[in-house]
């Protein structure tokens, strides 16, 4: 189901998933080894909120949560919109800039993202899209109000 898709398939504001629900697929997608910890539980609940206004059944659901879980590069490599996505204007500007911040051997915490994404703004000068849709969280797919993924949401 694409973007435009779920978007037009989901009336606003209603949101048939519960963090049981994302706790659930989290487990038969073996993303969770073992039963969540009343931290992921609120997690779980969380995410499903934030997620499921935008998706209208749960395998799409099911691929929301896949953006964030499941990670295959060559599959990511393999799409053509990732390649759309890359050739935008100061991709590989950002790209570059962002593998140096990541790889400088400082462990990736919630405020060290912040720092990252404060430093991508003020090194390379530009806002919203061009800096946060070409990297890989994105993977080329805006999704509901024009947010691309987890990044977009940091910008905030």
């Amino acid at each position: 189901m694409t973007p435009e898709e779920t978007r037009d398939s989901t009336p606003a504001g209603i949101n048939p998933f519960t963090g049981t629900d994302v706790a659930n697929i989290l487990s038969e997608q073996r993303w969770l080894a073992e039963e969540p910890s009343p931290e992921q539980l609120a997690w779980c609940d969380h995410a499903a909120l934030i997620l499921g206004t935008h998706v209208a059944d749960r395998d799409a659901f099911r691929g929301l949560l896949s953006l964030i879980f499941h990670y295959d590069t060559a599959e990511i490599l393999a799409r053509t919109e990732t390649h759309a996505v890359l050739s935008r204007y100061a991709a590989r500007d950002v790209l570059r800039r962002l593998a140096l911040l990541l790889l400088d051997g400082t462990p990736l915490t919630a405020d060290r993202f912040k720092e990252i994404i404060t430093a991508l703004k003020d090194g390379l000068d530009i806002r919203g899209r061009e800096l946060f849709h070409p990297h890989p969280f994105g993977a080329g797919r805006p999704c509901r109000r024009g947010r691309t993924r987890p990044c977009d949401f940091a910008s905030r």
